[in-house]
């Protein structure tokens, strides 16, 4: 009866799975990362942790730096098959790998695209008389190899193991021959820690005199905090608040801090300096199979969140101070202190129910500021047609405007949501409110509406009113 050993079972479950699903696989395969793990434990199972046995290291990364150790040695002992040669350069060469683990991950995902895993085993086992001395022959080894095999689900150690070896191979040839394997050999940013591969984006920034980034370092990583609207980043396509700069013209970007050799900062101004473009990576904080939080990052995404708790506390009384600093200088319209002391304002227990009319609306593009309302107003008078007005219900709440028509037609914007409000001096029945798709502060795409009031002092009231709403309710970025 032949042998079965369970990892075998495993790998070759995966590999039905794969063919099932698509004869191609990327890394956004689910299957992927529980296959790459089986595979390892394949070479490793039954190895000795050999020096590394009393250091504080897991079992697994203490036998995969024996494994590397044992790959470069062979490599300096004699020839070795250019395809494992290849993927050991690899390994060496990728700055972003810093440890055993990450280079015996990366060379198992470079075989698997270069189609050679099976070169691999074939090259161990025909150095098997070497490696008796660093892999227990069976679980019949004494206490310490039943142990070793317990961790892997029992039985022997495939590699110097001549049948399961054989069958081991059988299943890398047929995954040579039949599968093709198309992973990224450059997203190597976290294979030190996981097998899990993040979603990186990459992209070129024109000009570079200012890309419009905040970040802010938290556990070595620089993490984007802000993208500054109209900036070259916030056109970037996929780049948000939350993405890890990872890398930058070719320079790896962590662990850095604020001022080190890895500093983005310093490697951005290299660029504005030459006038050369600005390529950047970043990684995405949701893992491309889950859509989960990318598991390496949760701890740093946590700090990251309880950071930002702070900053925008900062960042609200230095909005309130701007803010009273711009109404004091700008907002002459709808501030109560500049108006006549005989115009009456919104009693707090009144209705606050008005009849207007309804003029028109135009979009005034990313900008909302007071500085748009003449031009609003003058606009939608210029378009103005007997068709297009009609009598209103304009209705000031506790959070929001409410505009409602004799059809239910219905506008609703919330106070935060308005950025502006006024009306001209020439004009004293026609008033206009700006507002955003979304939050003032964050908006880009602004309308203003035009409405008609029956008496200035009418018009004056809702101003007041809308005025009264701004300063119950204080919204930031």
């Amino acid at each position: 009866m032949p042998l079965i050993d369970p990892l075998l079972k495993s790998v070759k479950y995966l590999v039905q799975e794969f063919h099932s699903v698509d004869e191609e696989v990327n890394d956004k395969n689910i299957y992927l990362e529980q296959f790459c793990v089986t595979l390892e434990q394949c070479f490793l199972k039954g190895m000795k942790r050999g020096q590394w046995d009393i250091t504080k290291v897991s079992n697994h990364s203490a036998r995969r730096k024996r494994l590397w150790c044992l790959l470069r040695s062979f490599e300096t002992e004699g020839p070795m098959p250019f395809a494992v040669s290849s993927a050991i350069i690899g390994a060496l060469a990728d700055n972003r790998i810093k440890t055993a683990d990450g280079r015996v991950r990366y060379m198992v995902r470079h075989c698997l695209a270069h189609r050679s895993l099976h070169v691999l085993l074939e090259f161990l086992v025909s150095k098997r008389q070497q490696l008796r001395e660093c892999y227990f022959e069976s679980q019949r080894g004494g206490k310490v190899a039943m142990q070793t095999m317990a961790e892997f689900g029992g039985g022997d150690a495939i590699i110097i193991h001549e049948e399961l070896a054989e069958q081991f191979r059988s299943l890398l040839l047929t995954c040579s021959t039949s599968l093709n394997f198309d992973l990224s050999l450059t997203n190597t940013y976290f294979l030190d820690e996981t097998w899990q591969i993040p979603m990186t984006l990459t992209m070129e920034l024109v000009p570079t005199h200012e890309l419009g980034i905040e970040m802010v370092y938290i556990n070595g990583y620089a993490i984007v905090t802000r993208l500054k609207p109209g900036s070259v980043a916030s056109e970037a396509l996929g780049l948000g608040v939350g993405d890890l700069l990872v890398e930058m013209n070719d320079k790896v970007l962590f662990p850095s801090t604020m001022g080190g050799d890895n500093d983005a900062i310093a490697v951005w101004r290299h660029c504005r300096r030459k006038g050369l473009p600005c390529a950047l990576t970043v990684i995405k904080p949701r893992s491309p199979v889950t859509g989960s939080i990318y598991t390496p990052l949760k701890e740093t995404l946590t700090e990251y969140h309880d950071w930002m708790e702070v900053y925008y506390e900062r960042r609200q009384k230095k909005l309130e101070k701007k803010n009273e600093q711009a109404e004091k200088k700008e907002a002459k319209l709808f501030q109560p202190s500049l108006m006549d002391d005989r115009t009456p304002v919104l009693d707090p227990g009144a209705s606050g129910t008005f009849s207007v009319r309804y003029i028109g609306e135009v979009s005034t593009g990313q900008y909302g500021g007071i500085d748009q309302i003449e031009s609003v107003i003058k606009q939608v008078q210029r378009k103005q047609m007997e068709k297009t007005t009609f009598d209103v219900t304009l209705r000031l709440t506790e959070i929001a405007v409410e505009t409602q028509a004799s059809d239910n037609r219905l506008f609703r914007h919330k106070y935060a949501d308005i950025a502006s409000c006024g009306k001209m001096i020439s004009d004293k029945l026609h008033f206009c409110y700006i507002a955003g798709d979304t939050f003032c502060t964050i908006s880009k795409q602004f309308k203003g509406y035009v409405f008609e009031a029956k008496t200035l002092s009418q018009a004056k009231i809702i101003l007041n009113g809308i005025y009264q709403g701004f300063k119950r309710t204080t919204w930031f970025m």
